[in-house]
């Protein structure tokens, strides 16, 4: 007697293989939109790590006028925020003595050596300079004034309002975010990054 062999072991032996494939494909296809979703995760949570850095680092310079009457006149350059400021640029304008015309100085340099011809003026300096860093919670002179007497002092000022126009100082973070303040802005203006 021949033993006789059923033609359905072969079937669910082929079923099972056609299942086992398609879950193996299945669980493959998973495995890949996990990995693709973690990277993506993972790079979310670097652009989070490196928005806190930034903003842990950020330079925020203020201005005032400091006359307290005694002879001198400062225009302060302080930063406020909880990181260095590079100092790239420093521009000054003021009117030319025509009075229609405005001229513009890269440095404080040069526009002290259109002030100083006033012979009111005992000492004009400056501790703000191009390239310069200004570290957090710190503060530099602009312009410091030293008047000859008590009365060239209310004259200066006038002088000062009536010519300096106004000056822009540009600067950056760490990271390389530019900002500038003008004489007229209350907060610093972000500079767009040029592609």
């Amino acid at each position: 007697m021949k033993p006789k062999f059923s033609n359905k072991a072969p079937f669910l032996a082929g079923t099972l293989n056609k299942i086992l494939s398609k879950t193996a494909l299945l669980i493959s296809f998973l495995s890949f939109f996990t990995v693709v979703y973690q990277s993506y995760l993972g790079r979310e949570e670097n652009k989070l790590i490196r928005q806190q850095q930034m903003a842990s680092s950020l330079p925020y310079l203020a201005q005032w006028v400091n006359y307290p009457g005694d002879g001198t006149f400062d225009y302060v350059i302080a930063n406020q925020g909880v990181g260095p400021a590079f100092i790239q640029e420093v521009f000054f304008e003021i009117l030319a003595p025509s009075g229609k015309d405005t001229l513009t100085f890269k440095n404080s340099d040069q526009l002290f050596r259109r002030l100083i011809k006033n012979k009111k003026l005992k000492s004009l300096t400056s501790t703000f300079r191009k390239g310069m860093l200004l570290p957090a919670n710190s503060s530099k002179t602009l312009i410091h004034v030293i008047f000859q007497d008590d009365d060239s002092d209310a004259s200066f000022m006038k002088t000062i309002q009536d010519t300096l126009l106004g000056y822009r100082i540009y600067y950056e973070d760490v990271y390389g975010n530019k900002w500038y303040i003008k004489n007229e802005s209350e907060s610093p203006v972000k500079v767009p990054m040029q592609h």
